[in-house]
């Protein structure tokens, strides 16, 4: 009987352990970018939580010299997009302490759960722009180069 109620025990602390400790969430890491004074990394990444939630695409502040946790991002959060924009976030150290990232405008429709203008001491500004468009085709033996100088104007150079 004795061994009876320690198995419950045991197996009770550990569904409670389960329950409470293990989100059953994941973060994949896409871009990591690091501070002027490399005392901060803004880490862009997909969060998954399981079957029944979808990928989120996220971004948080960590110390440099830190691994990212296992926690939703702490700057910016875009819910239930399947992670689809983790590789288009472009985040740029304007200062120590002044982070800007940017985004694809097409993510203007995707529900944002968080968007932090402050992080600690940083100042996070925002900004969308519009993604590339898909290079043409090469027409004979002539090559196309395509560049950019503005969002809005596109260059051709034979």
């Amino acid at each position: 009987m004795l061994a009876v109620s320690l198995a419950l025990s045991v197996a009770a602390v550990f569904l409670v352990h389960w329950l409470f400790l293990f989100d059953g969430c994941g973060n994949e890491e896409y871009r990591r970018t690091t501070s002027p004074n490399q005392r901060w990394d803004a880490v862009a990444f997909v969060r998954d939580c399981g079957a029944t939630t979808g990928f989120s695409t996220q971004v948080s502040i960590v110390e440099s010299t830190r691994q990212l946790p296992n926690d939703s991002g702490n700057v910016l959060t875009f819910s239930d997009n399947e992670g689809a924009f983790a590789d288009a976030i472009k985040m740029h150290w304007v200062a120590d302490d002044q982070l800007l990232i940017r985004y694809p405008a097409s993510i203007a429709g995707t529900h944002i759960g968080r968007k932090s203008t402050h992080w600690r001491q940083i100042t996070i500004r925002y900004e969308q722009y519009q993604p590339l468009p898909p290079i043409p085709p090469s027409f004979g033996l002539h090559e196309h180069i395509w560049r950019y100088r503005q969002p809005s104007t596109l260059i051709c150079a034979l």
